[in-house]
């Protein structure tokens, strides 16, 4: 298991979704994706590989539903740039030689449909190999933000595009700042980016944000025992997901 470090006090992940197959304890298990890819500007060749490692533990989710953890290992194409002088003692910036280089993204799924990788950035190539390991599309998810604006109060973030007039984007933070007498007329129809409101879910209150391209932040520790964040995406947040 390759070891990640993650910020204590809070919970996040990239939320995707998939259909449901059967033995995916199985399909993960040990897979091993080869490919070749070509580099498009020296037109150089590469076997690129792609792992999964399992975690040896399983937490129970529901009745005959498993959460499964790991990590991918995902081998790229890496177009380097580095300063060259000329002979005319000019600097300029030039591609160097391409090779090959690695990410590492860790992971959770149920062994039903539900799929989060470890952060934005690593969404893309951990669904991907998921995707290949399953044998059918893991895809990300995107919530409709303004409906959970809607039916959550208590907003501690809002984040808004596209308004009219001299304010047309940005974030608000504060305590329900949907009550704010300066906003309250007009938050509501605010297009929004990602809103952050209370939740409890829990038992006692918590901050969670949610983002229109699928990130769910929940304030409170639960790397130890990801059943209860995948239930409270199940359970409170995917009747959300847009398209």
């Amino acid at each position: 298991m390759v070891g990640h470090e993650f910020l204590a006090g809070w919970t996040s992940g990239a939320i995707g979704k998939f259909e449901t197959v059967p033995s995916v304890e199985k399909r993960l298990k040990d897979f091993k994706w080869v490919r070749e890819r070509t580099d498009l500007r020296t037109e150089k060749k590469f076997k690129l590989t792609s792992l999964i490692r399992l975690d040896e533990r399983t937490i129970p989710f529901r009745k005959d539903i498993l959460v499964l953890s790991g990590v991918v290992i995902n081998e790229y194409i890496s177009r380097p740039r580095k300063i060259e002088q000329t002979k005319d003692g000019v600097y300029r910036v030039i591609d160097g030689d391409p090779y090959v280089d690695i990410d590492f993204g860790q992971f959770w799924v149920t062994t039903r449909s539900i799929a989060v990788a470890q952060t934005s950035e690593t969404r893309t190539f951990t669904f991907t190999v998921l995707s290949q390991a399953l044998g059918t599309e893991t895809r990300a998810v995107k919530f409709d933000v303004g409906k959970i604006a809607q039916d959550y109060g208590e907003h501690w973030l809002g984040s808004f595009q596209d308004r009219r007039g001299r304010m047309q984007s940005g974030t608000i933070y504060g305590n329900s700042v949907e009550q704010e007498a300066l906003i309250r007329g007009e938050y509501p129809r605010w297009k929004k980016n990602q809103v952050g409101f209370v939740t409890r879910h829990f038992g006692p209150p918590v901050k969670v944000k949610v983002t229109r391209d699928g990130v769910v932040v929940v304030y409170r520790d639960l790397y130890n025992d990801m059943s209860q964040y995948l239930r409270f995406v199940t359970e409170e947040l995917l009747r959300y997901v847009s398209g």
